[in-house]
């Protein structure tokens, strides 16, 4: 007569021994042992220890250093590029005092040529037709051309020094209209000299005008 068995005993019949490995083994996926793990801790020696520490340190020091050198490089650039924006502003201001020391120049240069033409306005004429008569040679005809203030004072002094030396073309001065007491045009057959002082100021004037813009028109420029 056959035995009944129970639902419950046949599962435990089928169900697989359940073994605990203390995991001194290493399996594969198909549940081989591969390899017999070594549970020996790996110590080190002081020598070796001490060796890691040092390479640690030094390690360190490099990084330092190289962070050191970066913030260097950063700091001498910055500093390189505030002495070119300070050279620059330097540059500028040095041409600002000379623009204003040179129009102060100008300025005087005009009260002192004025009293010096009112007191000598004269004798700067006879000179400058002096050296004319002296570098001139066979000419048979002279214009002078001086201001309306003095021609009659300076025609006699002119025929003077015509005579003096020995010129003996005609001789024909004029007054001219802007021109001032000292100014003088002297013309002959292919050439001319002049002095005239308020165009020679004008002309400075004008110089010094544009180097004015020039300086200002730079220092709307970056650095």
């Amino acid at each position: 007569m056959s035995k009944l068995v129970s639902p419950s005993e046949t599962d435990a019949a089928q169900k697989p021994e359940i073994r605990k490995y203390a995991f001194d083994l290493v399996f594969d996926a198909a549940g081989q042992a591969m390899r017999r793990q070594d549970r020996q801790e790996r110590r080190f020696s002081q020598d070796e220890l001490e060796a890691a520490r040092a390479e640690g340190e030094r390690a360190g020091r490099a990084d330092a250093a190289a962070a050191a050198e970066a913030a260097l490089a950063v700091q001498l650039a910055a500093a390189a590029r505030a002495a070119q924006r300070l050279e620059a502003a330097l540059e500028r201001e040095t041409a600002v005092l000379r623009q204003e020391a040179a129009r102060l120049a100008l300025a005087m240069a005009k009260v002192v040529a004025g009293r010096a033409l009112e007191a000598f306005g004269t004798e700067r004429v006879i000179d400058a037709f002096d050296i004319v008569l002296e570098t001139l040679g066979g000419e048979t005809r002279l214009v002078v051309r001086v201001g309306e203030d003095g021609i009659e004072g300076l025609r006699p002094r002119l025929q003077e020094t015509a005579k003096a030396h020995g010129f003996t073309g005609s001789l024909l001065v004029r007054a001219a209209e802007g021109m001032g007491h000292g100014d003088v045009a002297i013309e002959w057959g292919d050439g001319a000299v002049r002095l005239d002082t308020a165009a020679l100021i004008a002309r400075l004037e004008a110089t010094l005008a544009q180097e004015e813009w020039g300086l200002a028109a730079s220092g709307t420029q970056e650095p």
